[in-house]
């Protein structure tokens, strides 16, 4: 295993090992976008060759740090061993607490959103690791967020505790109904707290010059582990900006319609171009001003969208469109 392969290696075990228990099916805890990075350990340069040349004032370990937020929920399906060697063609779970009305699945949406807002706020750094950029300005703001949800969280889980008997009888009763052979108190833990868990990790991002020279790595493996890092920049960059783009083109799809045809319009496709623009102003790490210039301008032109014309004004409707669409083809050349 070369030095790069070692360092890599090392990475992964890092993130492996982080404290907080596990991520419970259902959470997509990366959803990165559709990105290839290119192969670091390439020796044809032709092929890690950006879109666009890379403009680095700072080196990412000295704007952005790393982190990884673990979680650990009860999960609200069992396997139903009966029900399953009846079917013989596969698993069958039944649905615990099946309404969304109730202690638990509450507390597991807290939980999710905790971990939304963190990915909302940062950018990818380890595709399928679970680890974030987080911008070093935002630190403070973003872990005083994080904070308060833990708050939340605290209660939530001290009324679980508290209620756990009735809430225990309360849904096997309702599975009861069901069918009898549907409910077991087996499915329910004695301790439902230890089913419970968050544990968020900071980590700097590396350098090449932070690594001891004892470890022997070469000039070639620092210049390696340097466009790995030039990567991650660039597909921060990329990151933001098709996260902008998301939001505008259910826009363009919406405004495109005769105003006619409008049965129904949510003001959230005008909101959502404004939120996006305001979080990837605090998601992003890039260097580059023409990113930066993206950002300032769709919050500028979302904004000056009247929500209430809009809806039913096909002049309004086709300037904001027409406007929209400029600003996406200004966009598609940054990716």
């Amino acid at each position: 295993m070369n030095m790069q392969a070692q360092l890599q290696a090392a990475i992964d075990a890092a993130a492996a090992s982080a404290p907080g228990g596990i991520t419970p099916p259902g959470i997509d805890v990366d959803a990165p976008v559709a990105v290839t990075p290119c192969n670091i350990t390439s020796t044809d340069e032709l092929t890690c060759a950006p879109k666009r040349e890379l403009i680095k004032v700072k080196e990412l370990s000295e704007k952005a740090m790393l982190c990884k937020l673990s979680i650990s929920i009860f999960s609200a399906y069992k396997r139903d061993d009966e029900a399953t060697a009846e079917y013989g063609a596969g698993n069958v779970s039944k649905h615990l607490f099946a309404s969304s009305d109730n202690r638990v699945k509450k507390l597991n949406n807290l939980y999710r959103e905790m971990q939304t807002y963190l990915r909302d706020n940062t950018v990818p750094y380890a595709w399928g690791k679970g680890i974030y950029m987080l911008a070093a300005r935002e630190y403070f703001n973003i872990t005083a967020e994080l904070r308060e949800k833990a708050r939340v969280i605290d209660i939530k889980l001290n009324d679980l505790v508290a209620n756990w008997n009735t809430v225990v009888q309360t849904d096997f009763a309702r599975l009861y109904a069901i069918d009898p052979k549907l409910a077991s108190y087996d499915d329910y833990p004695a301790d439902i707290r230890s089913k419970y868990g968050h544990e968020l990790n900071f980590m700097p991002v590396p350098k090449p010059d932070h690594f001891d020279p004892r470890f022997g790595m070469t000039d070639a493996d620092k210049a390696s582990l340097q466009r790995q890092l030039d990567e991650a920049d660039m597909r921060a960059s990329t990151h933001v900006i098709k996260q902008l783009m998301g939001p505008m083109q259910e826009a363009v799809n919406h405004l495109a319609k005769p105003v006619e045809d409008v049965k129904r319009f949510s003001k959230n496709l005008i909101t959502n171009m404004v939120e996006v623009a305001d979080r990837m102003n605090r998601a992003n790490v890039s260097d580059d001003p023409a990113v930066q210039k993206q950002i300032d301008d769709l919050s500028r032109l979302a904004s000056s969208i009247s929500t209430d014309s809009v809806k039913h004004d096909a002049g309004v409707r086709r300037t904001a469109k027409s406007d929209i669409e400029t600003l996406m083809k200004r966009m598609e050349g940054l990716v």
